[in-house]
């Protein structure tokens, strides 16, 4: 027979538990491939970029970075589908983008490898894509893609 403390702890479990449904399940289990949450002050941008996974090359532009990341559009309509829904897009992401995404910032001549952190649609209704650097943009880097250089971390206050 249960212990008294052992009933009250199965039924704190019990009431944690949270149902979703199978498209919630679903969203979940791309997002855990995905990285954690942006660490930079963002500003807006317009760069002409080029995606690479292990499922090829697109075309993409930018709508705003930071030192930490970048949000970004897949414009190559070789990867946009009419009528696509936002689990149909994170699908293609996570199968072509899983592990790694090299952008090459275009006119910059700048490469840096990424990984997605989280996907989003703009007010307009298109999807976006959020990379999280590898590493922060350095100074040199910074400059040459014309993005604030300030460090954009937000510190603790000294105790």
């Amino acid at each position: 027979m249960k212990e008294r403390d052992e009933w009250d702890d199965e039924a704190q479990r019990v009431s944690k538990t949270v149902y979703v449904s199978a498209g919630e399940q679903a969203e979940l289990e791309l997002r855990s491939h995905f990285v954690g949450k942006r660490d930079g002050v963002r500003q807006p941008c317009d760069l002409n970029v080029m995606l690479r996974g292990r499922g090829g090359s697109f075309t993409g532009q930018t709508v705003d970075i930071s030192r930490s990341g970048v949000l970004l559009q897949i414009t190559d309509q070789l990867y946009n589908m009419p009528h696509d829904d936002l689990a149909s897009f994170a699908g293609r992401i996570e199968k072509h983008f899983r592990t790694r995404v090299d952008v090459f910032f275009v006119e910059a001549g700048l490469r840096k490898a990424a990984e997605v952190a989280r996907l989003t649609m703009s007010e307009s209704g298109e999807f976006l894509m959020a990379c999280q650097f590898r590493e922060r943009l350095t100074d040199s880097q910074c400059e040459l893609l014309d993005v604030d250089g300030s460090d954009d971390r937000q510190e603790e206050p000294a105790a």
